[in-house]
């Protein structure tokens, strides 16, 4: 029973952890997003393109934008992991009296 308790304690704890970086990623996406429609407005009222040819030039460079947001979250989170994971690795090596 303890060991539920403590599975259910973890998830819950991870959750409310992870909400600050879901509003960080929100405003990372948020601003990418309207970085995208003003630039949008703008040079289609200043060029007068067409839709067809500003998408395709538009979307590789908002596609980087979102890669680099995505790659950041998943590189950030696994140096997050592998520290956590070397540091309850190095518990096993030191005895307890030093890490109590």
């Amino acid at each position: 029973m303890d060991r539920i308790h403590l599975i259910i304690q973890s998830i819950f704890a991870f959750c409310i952890v992870s909400v600050d970086e879901f509003i960080v990623l929100l405003l990372f996406f948020t601003k990418a997003i309207a970085a995208h429609h003003s630039s949008y407005h703008r040079i289609q009222q200043q060029y007068n393109w067409d839709e067809d040819n500003y998408f395709e030039d538009i979307n590789h460079v908002n596609q980087l934008t979102v890669f680099q947001i995505i790659s950041g979250q998943i590189i950030g989170f696994t140096i997050i992991i592998s520290i956590s994971l070397f540091g309850s690795l190095f518990g096993f090596f030191i005895p307890y009296d030093y890490l109590a």
